[in-house]
């Protein structure tokens, strides 16, 4: 791992020096080949078949980047409102499903992306092709469902905006054995829960043995 992690950095130390493209492409590919050479042993470890074979290894890896990531989202909200918290006010975060899409409000009722955009009183901002909604006042009555990855439960968080904007990005229909279905577009991001492990994936790598993580009925 120290080699590998070595050779790479020379490798993107002779990237930076190159001046001509054929050169850029040549060492950005040698350096590429390094990068997934590294990423590549997580996946082995976890492999039953792999001589080191360990979960805790896995787990240990996982947990790293997740506390990486929360301290960098606790950062980033102290940098804005002064409080280091990893789910403060500032923490945003979106992905793009279609506007048909239902959305489960605080008071028990369901809409859509789109309904919701049109329904409460909004300011509209322009940004290329891209209208943000964004709520001129604060009700309860039109607080969402998110989830917090680092307790692992869902919560109920004010509307900061809602986006729409055309796109020409493949689109994929999820559907669960509940038979529940959403469509979302190929960057989007769905949480499953795959061989013991809370996994991140987009949905052209999602396997039918995968359990999505879903909101449970009140019943």
């Amino acid at each position: 791992m120290q080699r590998w992690y070595a050779e790479r950095k020379e490798l993107q130390k002779k990237l930076s020096e190159t001046d001509t493209e054929a050169e850029e492409e040549y060492w950005d590919k040698r350096q590429l080949v390094k990068k997934i050479n590294l990423n590549s042993l997580y996946g082995a470890i976890l492999n039953p078949g792999c001589r080191f074979f360990d979960k805790r290894i896995g787990q240990s890896t996982t947990l790293t980047g997740r506390s990486i990531a929360k301290h960098m989202d606790a950062y980033t909200n102290e940098c804005i409102t002064g409080e280091y918290d990893h789910i403060g006010e500032s923490i945003i975060y979106g992905d793009s499903v279609t506007g048909d899409t239902l959305i489960k409000l605080s008071d028990g009722s369901e809409i859509t992306i789109e309904e919701l955009y049109n329904k409460i009183s909004y300011k509209v901002i322009q940004d290329g092709n891209k209208e943000y909604a964004i709520p001129t006042s604060n009700n309860d009555s039109y607080k969402v469902l998110g989830y917090n990855s680092y307790k692992d439960e869902a919560i109920w968080r004010d509307i900061s905006y809602v986006m729409r904007h055309q796109t020409a990005k493949k689109k994929y229909k999820i559907k669960s054995e509940s038979g529940k279905e959403v469509i979302v577009t190929e960057d989007h991001s769905l949480i499953v829960d795959r061989d013991g492990f809370t996994h991140e994936v987009k949905p052209s790598d999602l396997r039918e043995d995968d359990l999505l993580i879903l909101v449970a009925d009140d019943k």
